[in-house]
C-alpha cells in the first residue's frame, strides 16, 4: 500500500502538472541531500536542516500506514500484559522508502504525467524492465519488495527509532491530520478537546 503512495503536490501543482521535466526537477531536488525528510529546508546548511520525517510527503504516506492499522488489537502472547503498544516505526521506515522510491520513479521516468491518466483512478501499472534472472520482463526492478527497497527501509527504521517518545507523537498527530475520518475517531477527537497538549518545540527535531 505505501509503495503506491501518491507524492502530493501542493501549490506547484499548476506548474508541474503536464510537465515531466518539471516533475523530475521536482522530484531530484527533493531527492537531493534527502530533502523530503525534512519539514524545514530553507537553510543552506543541511545541518540545520529541521523536523526529520515531518515533511508533507512523509505525513500523507504514514497516514496511510495509520489507517491501515487503525483499530488492531494488542496481541497478549506477542506483548506482556504491562508492556506499552509499541510505536510503529516500522511503518515510519516504510514510509520514508516508499516516498524515496516514488521520487526515483519520477525521476528515472517510470512514472510520468501521463501514468496516473492511464491508471483511470485504479493502481499504477510501472512499466516492466527485464528480469536478468529470468530473461522475462517484469516489475521486479520496480516493485516495493524486500529486494529493491527493504535495505533502504530497514535504514531509515533505525533512524526513526532513535526519535524520542515525545517528537514520535507529534510525527503521529500532525500525519492523523491527513487520515481520512471515522465516526470512531471523531468520537474519540471530542472527548479529548479538553486534555491537555504537550507542546514540543518545532525548531527541536
Amino acid at each position: 500500500m505505501l509503495g503506491q503512495g501518491v507524492i502530493p503536490l501542493h501549490d506547484l501543482e499548476d506548474l508541474l502538472w503536464d510537465s515531466d521535466s518539471e516533475h523530475r526537477k521536482f522530484a531530484s531536488f527533493h531527492l537531493e541531500d534527502f530533502r523530503f525528510l525534512y519539514e524545514y529546508t530553507d537553510h543552506e546548511d543541511k545541518k540545520k536542516w529541521k523536523g526529520l520525517f515531518r515533511s508533507p510527503f512523509i505525513l500523507q504516506t504514514f497516514a496511510a500506514h495509520l489507517e491501515a492499522i487503525e483499530g488492531s488489537q494488542k496481541v497478549p502472547n506477542l506483548h506482556g500484559p504491562n508492556t506499552p503498544i509499541p510505536l510503529p516505526i516500522g511503518g515510519l521506515g516504510m514510509a520514508a522508502a516508499a516516498v524515496e522510491r516514488a521520487l526515483t520513479l519520477i525521476v528515472t521516468g517510470m512514472v510520468t504525467v501521463k501514468t496516473p491518466h492511464a491508471a483511470r483512478g485504479k493502481t499504477l501499472t510501472l512499466p516492466k524492465t527485464l528480469n536478468y534472472s529470468t530473461g522475462k520482463d517484469s516489475t521486479r526492478q520496480t516493485g516495493f519488495s524486500d529486494a529493491t527497497w527493504g535495505k533502504v527501509t530497514r535504514n531509515y527504521t533505525k533512524s526513526a527509532r532513535l526519535l524520542t517518545k515525545a517528537k514520535f507523537d507529534v510525527i503521529i498527530k500532525e500525519a492523523q491530520v491527513f487520515m481520512k475520518p471515522t465516526w470512531t475517531r471523531t468520537k474519540m477527537a471530542k472527548a479529548g478537546s479538553s486534555r491537555e497538549v504537550i507542546d514540543v518545540d518545532d525548531y527541536d527535531i
